[in-house]
């Protein structure tokens, strides 16, 4: 009887064969589905974490700007630069970090003897700047956001004129709009006088 028990037991166990075609067919379909969501969302994914990507590199170079102009980082043996990030309508792929120096101290930077390009930063394809505003007031040929040592708020500059100069605004909060060309979506980057810099 025990035998006959132990025998029913390991037969119980024994392989019978393997799947049949249907449950096969049923594993494949459930696995297509979920590879189909994941790929379709993955996209969407991908591309909000670049538009964050791009909105957040811009609002660090503005936060290296001040870092630069609060430490006072050499350049050409002169402490006494402001640095600052400068953006312009005519060129809305891309911005320069700059460094002025305001040698007959009337607070307006000429693009010729008192502002230079340091470094140009390129927007990805797919994005662009479509508005520098100040306060809710958009209508500029460009901005500049500067810093001077040893103060951490931001001066808000705007472009006189394309080549022109850049004379202080007197505003007391800047922002700059960055869009994503495939659905129009924007992100700001945002500055206050008080020097934080922030996206929304």
């Amino acid at each position: 009887m025990r035998l006959k028990n132990i025998l029913k037991f390991s037969n119980k166990f024994s392989p019978q064969g393997g799947f049949t075609l249907i449950e096969l067919l049923v594993v494949f379909f459930v696995s297509s589905v979920v590879a189909t969501v994941v790929m379709t969302n993955f996209g969407d994914f991908t591309s909000e974490t670049e538009f964050e990507n791009e909105a957040l590199n811009i609002a660090l170079t503005i936060r290296e700007a001040q870092v630069y102009g609060l430490s006072g980082k050499e350049v050409e043996a002169d402490f006494g630069v402001t640095y600052g990030v400068v953006f312009s309508d005519s060129e809305p792929n891309s911005f320069t970090l700059n460094t002025f120096r305001d040698q007959d101290t009337n607070y307006i930077f000429y693009t010729l003897n008192e502002v230079n390009v340091e470094e140009t930063f390129l927007i990805k394809d797919g994005f662009r700047i479509v508005d520098v505003c100040f306060d809710s007031d958009c209508e500029f040929y460009g901005a500049g956001f500067m810093f001077e040592r040893p103060n951490p708020d931001a001066d808000m500059y705007v472009l006189i004129s394309e080549g022109g100069g850049f004379l202080d605004s007197g505003y007391s909060n800047g922002s700059v709009v960055l869009e994503r060309i495939s659905d129009g979506s924007t992100k700001t980057i945002n500055i206050t006088d008080t020097g934080q810099i922030y996206v929304n």
